[in-house]
């Protein structure tokens, strides 16, 4: 567990449970399911003491920063204040503000909590793309002119996709390791080999280790971030290959890619591989 303070979420414990609790009630779980998701899955309470505190502690306070405090949570977090001081004791000066923070908590707890806060649930978004779906990108940024490759295509194949972000699902593609004046048929450019990824927009080829990774996940979050305008379907490949984990030195690191940073990203990555 990593604490670097006193504060109520000065360490690892009661952050990822405000975030784990949070993320179950945008997932459409009740209060009460939401609760015993977190009390069951950081098994509390537990022989462990201290993070059992810090639990119930994050866990409290949230609900009551959200309407939502149950009398359960509220009861067991005013019972383990003194024994979360306790490991603060033998440095007086951290003892004083740990002191303060959880009087403060108290005070908080037993007072009455607000009204009930509306829990935004984020819709799902899930690319219309299937796999083998082959595209052409149409360069015209700036950066695109300052390189020489403004109107140039380059091509990628959707190959499988990942949840983003816990509520999108977006595609992941490989890039063919090819740049053309002009657009290709789909046997043109399904001749051609991928483009790794790993590390190349900003090192040379012989700079890198033999590991390779060739995944590009697209961070599509709706629909008006794709740039239709740049982007020319050219017909899907049932027979598209995905690169399979025993590939000789490839890796998974899977580099998520917002559009906005495409084509200075895999412009640099094809110009540090081919040069």
């Amino acid at each position: 567990m990593g604490v670097w303070g006193p504060g109520l979420y000065s360490d690892d414990v009661t952050c990822d449970v405000k975030e784990e609790y949070l993320k179950y009630l945008k997932e459409g779980k009740t209060n009460e399911e939401a609760t015993r998701e977190i009390l069951e899955s950081w098994e509390v309470p537990s022989e462990f003491e201290d993070d059992t505190a810090l639990v119930l502690f994050a866990l409290a306070d949230t609900q009551w920063n959200y309407g939502r405090l149950l009398e359960e949570v509220k009861e067991l977090a005013l019972k383990y204040i003194d024994i979360d001081l306790k490991r603060w004791e033998e440095d007086k000066q951290l003892y004083s503000k740990r002191k303060k923070v959880l009087e403060k908590l108290e005070v908080k707890l037993k007072s009455p909590q607000p009204p009930l806060k509306k829990i935004h649930i984020p819709k799902v978004y899930r690319t219309e793309w299937q796999d083998g779906d082959t595209f052409a990108y149409r360069f015209e940024g700036e950066y695109a002119k300052e390189k020489g490759y403004e109107g140039k295509y380059i091509y990628f194949v959707k190959v499988d996709e990942c949840w983003w972000d816990d509520y999108h699902i977006i595609p992941r593609v490989h890039v063919y390791n090819l740049i053309t004046d002009e657009l290709l048929r789909l046997e043109e450019i399904v001749e051609h080999d991928y483009l790794p990824q790993c590390g190349l927009h900003h090192r040379k080829k012989e700079e890198l280790t033999d590991f390779r990774d060739y995944f590009i996940n697209f961070i599509n979050t709706s629909s008006r971030v794709i740039p239709k305008n740049n982007l020319i379907f050219i017909g899907n490949n049932p027979n598209y290959i995905e690169i399979p984990d025993n590939y000789p030195n490839v890796i998974r690191l899977y580099c998520e890619m917002r559009w906005k940073e495409f084509e200075e990203y895999i412009i640099n990555v094809y110009n540090n591989w081919n040069e």
